[in-house]
């Protein structure tokens, strides 16, 4: 049902409710006689203002009427105002469900009002019952004329909270990717009590590897420490396995730590890598798929740094690249705080064969490369030529 709010100043005064009016009616348009309208208690008169119930009222020109009554049952004259209904360009019903656990349309969970945008409704919703790891969450909306919207999806991340929390703190914290923002200015969220999990917004998050921070504060302002850990984020293009391992340490195909593949509408998976017993220095995380044919794909490998300046183990990456690739070249931009010298950096084909290569300077944040000849997938390999840390990422040129 739509409402409209209208205010009662002018026609308060038309029905003279000084006077010891007790009650009111309105209709529109068709007077359905003494008594029969919509009643308007004393009090409600007192707010100045009135929930006008539309109803079927249909968009267009229409004619609002008022009257009142006093305590002798006397009724004062029937006034009017034209009255305008604006067409309803919204939805007015919207329902949401996660993953595939889609009931049909009307079916689903339903919101209780329709003004939440979908990151609202991510900071919003109870997700408790979700497995760990990566969800869709899936909203559609009825129109006026009783059609239904496509779906709009978004993909999240279900995570349980890392590292030590203030004193007293009633669970409020905040996350963030990769650069800190400052004191305040992360994602706020909710921990639920006894559950100790939180929901990430992973929707704006390019592909590969990123550090995930979380820290907590309580009422007085005072802050837990930051503490941090890998995430990766990959494309789910036919995916059925997926698995990570670290340095040099692959025990074989399949045998690595194994990723669950979420049951969703989304195209996006994102994991936490699982870091328990690594020493302190610089690591590489391996990350490769197996497609529904049962091939495996060529590893991508990106560095990062564990510290132990505290006793909370700083988790940073040190040695991150952005590569994208549209209009026949290959655009890479190293990240904000990337450590780094010269690099050399080869454009692979899949056979292994190298098709172009060339010395990245230290002093350089990005650079170009032409992609003039090289259709499909390549791949990008950027070595430091002096500690040998490297960067490997599959990429679809075009893409």
């Amino acid at each position: 049902m739509s409402r409209q709010r209208i205010s009662f100043t002018l026609l308060a005064t038309a029905c003279m409710i000084g006077a010891g009016a007790q009650r009111a009616e309105y209709f529109i348009d068709t007077d359905p006689g003494y008594g029969r309208a919509t009643a308007i208690t004393a009090s409600e008169w007192a707010t100045k203002s009135y929930w006008l119930e539309l109803g079927d009222v249909k968009a267009g020109a229409h004619v609002f009427y008022l009257r009142c009554q006093d305590e002798q049952g006397r009724w004062s004259p029937t006034v009017s105002r034209p009255l305008y209904v604006q067409p309803y360009q919204g939805f007015w019903r919207l329902e949401y469900f996660f993953d595939q656990n889609d009931t049909g349309q009307g079916k689903a969970i339903q919101l209780p009002r329709p003004e939440f945008s979908v990151g609202e409704l991510l900071a919003s919703l109870s997700t408790s019952g979700l497995t760990l790891g990566t969800h869709t969450l899936n909203v559609r909306g009825m129109r006026q004329d009783g059609s239904w919207s496509d779906i709009v999806s978004q993909p999240f991340l279900v995570v349980e909270h890392i590292g030590p929390t203030v004193p007293d703190a009633p669970g409020n914290l905040e996350y963030f990717f990769d650069n800190d923002p400052g004191y305040g200015f992360g994602q706020s969220v909710k921990v639920s009590t006894g559950e100790n999990r939180v929901v990430l917004n992973i929707s704006e998050l390019n592909a590969g590897a990123h550090i995930l921070y979380m820290r907590s504060h309580d009422d007085d302002g005072r802050w837990s420490p930051t503490v941090s850990r890998p995430l990766y984020v990959c494309r789910n293009m036919d995916i059925t396995a997926l698995e990570y391992y670290f340095d040099d340490d692959d025990p074989g195909y399949g045998l690595a730590y194994q990723v669950a593949i979420p049951k969703s509408h989304g195209s996006v998976i994102a994991f936490e890598g699982n870091i328990e017993g690594l020493s302190s220095g610089r690591h590489q995380l391996n990350v490769r798929a197996k497609n529904s044919w049962g091939m495996w794909t060529m590893v991508s490998s990106e560095s990062f740094t564990i510290s132990g300046k505290t006793d909370i183990r700083e988790v940073a990456a040190d040695f991150g690249f952005d590569v994208r690739s549209r209009d026949g070249f290959c655009t890479i931009t190293q990240h904000e705080g990337c450590q780094r010298g010269d690099c050399r950096v080869e454009i692979v084909d899949m056979s292994g064969c190298v098709v172009s290569y060339t010395i990245w300077k230290a002093s350089v944040s990005n650079i170009q490369l032409p992609l003039q000849g090289i259709t499909g997938v390549y791949i990008i390999r950027i070595s430091d030529l002096k500690d040998g840390r490297y960067f490997i990422r599959t990429i679809m040129n075009g893409k």
